[in-house]
C-alpha cells in the first residue's frame, strides 16, 4: 500500500467515528503498533524537543527504507507515533518526499490535538529531513 494510501485509509476510518472520544480511542489504539525502541535510541541526540512530552526519534535506513524507532511514555502521543509509523515506516525517501502531510488537516488530528500540533509538525519535519537527507 502507497503513503497515499495509507492516508487516506486513515482519514477515511477516523472521519467516520463520530465522538470525540471515540476518535482518542481509535488513535490510542494505534500506540500498540509502535515497537519498543532500543535503547540507544533513548538519549539526547533523538529527543523531540518540540514535543511537550518527552518523545525520542530515530530514522534508520534498512534496504533504502525508513525504519522509524520512538518513544514516549504518554499514550496518547504513542498513538500518534503509531498512526506515523503504520504511514511512513518501511517506505523509501522518494516515496516519502513525494506526498503531502494534508492528512494532518483532513483527519482533524490539528483540531483533536491542538495541545500537540507543534509537536506533531516536529516529528513530520524530522520524518521529512530525514528522507530529503537519504534521496540525495
Amino acid at each position: 500500500m502507497t503513503i497515499s494510501e495509507k492516508q487516506d485509509l486513515f482519514v477515511k476510518n477516523i472521519l467516520a467515528i463520530t465522538s470525540w472520544e471515540e476518535k482518542f480511542e481509535f488513535i490510542m489504539d494505534k500506540a500498540d503498533s509502535v515497537p519498543d525502541c532500543p535503547d540507544d535510541y533513548r538519549s539526547a541526540e533523538y529527543l523531540v524537543k518540540e514535543c511537550q512530552s518527552k518523545l525520542w526519534m530515530a530514522s534508520v535506513w534498512k534496504d533504502y527504507k525508513l525504519q522509524l524507532h520512538f518513544h514516549s511514555a504518554t499514550l496518547i502521543v504513542r498513538g500518534l507515533l503509531g498512526v506515523f509509523y503504520e504511514i511512513y515506516n518501511n517506505h523509501t525517501a522518494t516515496e516519502i518526499i513525494n506526498t503531502d502531510f494534508q492528512f494532518i488537516e483532513q483527519s482533524e488530528l490539528s483540531r483533536l490535538f491542538s495541545n500537540r500540533s507543534i509537536g506533531i509538525s516536529a516529528v513530520l519535519n524530522r520524518i521529512y529531513i530525514e528522507a530529503k537527507k537519504e534521496q540525495h
